[in-house]
């Protein structure tokens, strides 16, 4: 069975003029690896979705951590090509997948190249091909 994704029939995702991405889903086990880290946040004490000031500096610091670590993965585990990514000299950058997921030292280059707020964009534009909302499930 092929499941098709929400916005594209490819699975391109135009990332820049020059970046597109392959996206694809997670697996089931990389998925409770991301769950897995969604209930650690939830299980913090004094933990409010809407209100993280009242965390203490040391949970703040671990919310973040958690955040920044959930991230990286789901980029890991939905990306599995790319065009136009090039390295510091303007060399186009191969992709390689290991397994279902960007193999660990490509992964790791891209994750210290960007900065946070880009890694999140990234994330926002692969969750909008491959998320379903409820509105979208009645279509």
């Amino acid at each position: 069975m092929n499941i098709i994704l929400k916005q594209s029939k490819t699975g391109w995702v135009k990332v820049s003029k020059e970046i597109s991405v392959l996206v694809d889903y997670y697996t089931m086990a990389q998925g409770e690896k991301l769950k897995q880290i969604l209930y650690e946040v939830g299980a913090m004490p004094d933990f409010e979705l809407k209100d993280a000031s009242k965390l203490s500096p040391e949970n703040k610091a671990k919310l973040m951590m958690l955040n920044e670590r959930y991230y990286k993965l789901f980029i890991k585990y939905t990306i599995k090509d790319w065009k136009g990514v090039k390295n510091s000299a303007g060399e186009e950058i191969a992709f390689s997948l290991s397994g279902d997921e960007m193999e660990s030292g490509l992964w790791e280059q891209l994750c210290r190249s960007m900065a946070l707020k880009d890694i999140y964009e990234l994330v926002k534009l692969i969750k909008n091909e491959i998320e379903f909302s409820e509105a979208d499930k009645k279509k």
